[in-house]
């Protein structure tokens, strides 16, 4: 997860959105229960914010659930996205607006990194990026579409 949190953090730099780290919120877990948690301790920091990025699906279902319980609207007033792609998101009210990844060519690419370093290679290059594909679902504000 750690990984996924320093792509995005250096995506939103590269844009010339830099995250100020007190906006960043680590879940102690990847469960629902760990996305709510960690949104409700993040609503406690009264900073604000207008988007959230979850760093799975279920961390952005629960991180919909803190906001909803705390009177705030996704997406009229925060967008949320998440990671994954899973099924449920579909189904979550909104839908969640996510970013489906082959968990296959994931564990695939995996695996040949595992292999290379087992056998003493450091040849990062027999891996390729995964592809991913946008789903849009209702959680992204009028104006974040706008800049997509």
């Amino acid at each position: 997860m750690h990984s996924r949190l320093q792509g995005f953090l250096s995506s939103c730099e590269k844009a010339g959105h830099a995250i100020p780290f007190r906006y960043v919120v680590e879940a102690h877990g990847l469960e629902v229960a760990d996305g709510k948690a960690a949104m409700a301790d993040f609503l406690k920091r009264e900073l604000p914010f207008t988007a959230v990025f979850g760093g799975n699906d279920n961390l952005a279902l629960g991180a919909m659930a803190a906001l909803k319980e705390a009177g705030i609207d996704v997406p009229r007033e925060v967008s949320v996205v998440g990671f994954d792609g899973i099924e449920m998101a579909a189904h979550s009210h909104p839908p969640l607006s996510t970013m489906k990844v082959s968990r296959q060519r994931l564990a695939e690419q995996a695996a040949l990194r595992i292999v290379s370093a087992c056998t003493g290679g450091t040849d990062a290059s027999t891996c390729q990026p995964v592809a991913s594909t946008w789903i849009e679902g209702g959680t992204l504000s009028c104006a974040s579409r706008e800049k997509l």
